[in-house]
């Protein structure tokens, strides 16, 4: 049988949404990165925990935040939106400008 997310929130698939890094399967591996191991079935029942938070899951989070802190000081409203998505273009840009001051 297929492993099914349990106590999974729709908004844990949004890309916009807080990523919840501690949600696990029937089987104990992350609902968003399954080959990673959270918990363990004990024998007599109920769970062991091997790792609280997925860190695949953290990084991920980290960068939608980035992202977010990014749109906040560009004045975007919606994350993503003018530039694609991606910051970088801007980082890139203010490069260039400083690189022909200095010529």
């Amino acid at each position: 049988r297929a492993a099914t997310p349990s106590r999974v929130p729709s908004a844990a698939y949004g890309e916009e949404e807080e990523i919840l890094t501690y949600l696990y399967d029937r089987r104990g591996c992350c609902v968003r990165h399954p080959h990673v191991r959270l918990r363990k079935k004990k024998l007599l029942g109920g769970w062991k925990i091997i790792i609280s938070n997925c860190p695949e899951c953290c990084v991920d989070e980290m960068t939608r935040l980035k992202r977010v802190a990014i749109a906040k000081k560009n004045g975007v409203g919606a994350v993503g939106a003018g530039n694609g998505g991606d910051a970088r273009k801007d980082i890139g840009h203010k490069k260039e400008k400083d690189e022909t001051k200095e010529k």
